[in-house]
């Protein structure tokens, strides 16, 4: 018998007694490893049998797989446990579901981990191996440096811990829609992202997520995530909740926020497919591409005003 495709080494890294890491390697679909501490080739290292226990400091695990004489060399950098591996790639060990009070994390093999939202410590969250990775403190340790969209877990988490999602578990806002825009006030345009609900409107400038979610979480953390992704979760809150946190999210420079009654709205931009709205003394305009014009209006009311026109 022999392979086809190349071998695939899954690794996890879990925290052990008295300060020490437990490291677990698999081979798919199947094969021989060995390893090695100190740097030498790992072809002639140990042979892995059962995970092993490693210190609290960086460490460097040289791995080395073979199946019926298939083996090549490819390396990979890391930082909770730094990987060296020959042949082989590396790949999430589980997944993980993020409900409202707590996260789950459900490994490929072993027991199910769960850590109440309750427990998260302050500045409990870090990004690891390049945000490829995520490291969570909270009532255990729980250190993953391969895990999929770690960016976004990491949003999620800090907005749910002590940020405006805390509890919340209710019917999200209605509908909502957000589109790109650019903001002109006595300088040059701003180019951002546009969100509009029943009540108003809010606008961030592009870059601008990462101060956001720091002001909204009360974070030192600086999360690279995308405005629209941002946008996107605050929408989980209830109609009534979301004006208030889109306020505080618009403080940050070039970021604007008004009330439906506070928007004026210039009907005559439909050739040119695009909203132009004028609010908090800046014009905002924003394509809307193939979102249906009229849909719009109807959605949102207070960007037909007709006795309003922007000059």
């Amino acid at each position: 018998m022999s392979w086809s495709n190349r071998l695939t080494l899954r690794h996890q890294c879990t925290e052990g007694a008295k300060g020490k890491r437990q490291v677990e390697l698999a081979v798919i679909p199947s094969g021989a490893i060995r390893y090695t501490l100190n740097g030498a080739n790992p072809k002639e290292g140990t042979v892995y049998e059962k995970p092993f226990s490693i210190g609290p400091e960086d460490t460097t695990v040289y791995c080395y797989a073979e199946a019926d004489g298939i083996s090549s060399s490819r390396n990979f950098a890391g930082v909770m446990v730094s990987m060296v591996c020959f042949g082989l790639a590396v790949l999430p060990m589980g997944r993980y579901v993020l409900l409202a009070d707590r996260l789950v994390w459900l490994p490929y093999r072993g027991v199910p981990v769960e850590l109440p939202l309750s427990t998260l410590e302050a500045d409990g969250v870090t990004l690891t191996r390049r945000n490829a990775g995520i490291s969570i403190r909270a009532r255990t340790t729980l250190s993953l440096p391969v895990v999929t969209s770690p960016v976004q877990l990491a949003t999620l988490l800090l907005l749910y811990r002590e940020g405006p999602l805390k509890g919340v578990d209710g019917p999200p806002s209605g509908t909502v829609v957000i589109l790109p825009g650019w903001c002109t006030r006595a300088g040059p345009d701003v180019e951002g992202v546009t969100l509009l609900y029943s009540a108003g409107v809010c606008f961030l400038p592009k870059g601008a997520a990462p101060a956001v979610l720091q002001r909204l979480a009360s974070t030192r953390l600086e999360v690279p995530i995308s405005e629209a992704f941002l946008l996107e979760q605050l929408t989980r809150l209830p109609t009534e909740a979301l004006g208030p946190v889109l306020s505080q999210a618009s403080q940050v420079p070039g970021g604007l926020y008004a009330r439906a009654e506070d928007v004026t709205a210039d009907p005559g931009a439909r050739s040119a497919q695009k909203l132009r709205l004028r609010l908090m003394g800046a014009l905002l305009e924003i394509p809307i591409g193939s979102v249906d014009y009229e849909a719009l209006r109807t959605l949102f009311p207070w960007t037909q005003d007709t006795s309003r026109h922007v000059p």
